[in-house]
């Protein structure tokens, strides 16, 4: 992926300053994100969600006073959101099969496990950004794709 592929893309991060996230912040603008919002609670992501578009967002399952689960809920529910369809990414210490199945029950459109690295951060924000444009109708969806689905090299 070409550093510029990114740029203009804005990136909301709902999560506590930790250095998973100091990490995707550095992965980000690696890729050449320059925009790059961060929150620490999930009330407050939501506020943003109603006020600005974002390209994505990356949020931790444990964002009081909202759960993790149920910011994605009320971000592609609740009235006023600015763009419902978002992606949303869940950054996991571990994905097992039922918390990946509870998480795109609850509007998560994938689960990211951490460690992060470039190239899964790449190929994931690639391949959500088209399958939301359109060019790649017979994809599968994201949430049936783990890390381990990103291809190497």
């Amino acid at each position: 992926m070409d550093r510029t592929d990114l740029v203009g893309h804005r990136i909301l991060i709902v999560s506590a300053k930790t250095h998973a996230t100091g990490l995707l912040r550095s992965i980000l603008g690696m890729l050449g994100v320059t925009s790059i919002l961060q929150v620490e609670d999930g009330s407050t992501g939501l506020e943003c969600l109603k006020r600005e578009g974002f390209t994505a967002v990356f949020c931790s399952p444990n964002v009081a006073p909202i759960s993790g689960l149920t910011f994605p809920v009320a971000a592609r529910r609740h009235p006023g959101m600015v763009n419902p369809t978002v992606p949303i990414f869940m950054l996991q210490e571990r994905a097992r099969r039922r918390d990946v199945e509870k998480a795109r029950d609850t509007g998560v459109t994938d689960v990211m496990t951490i460690p992060i690295s470039p190239r899964a951060i790449a190929a994931f924000l690639t391949l959500a950004l088209s399958l939301r444009a359109g060019s790649s109708p017979n994809a599968r969806p994201i949430a049936s794709r783990s890390t381990r689905d990103v291809p190497s090299g």
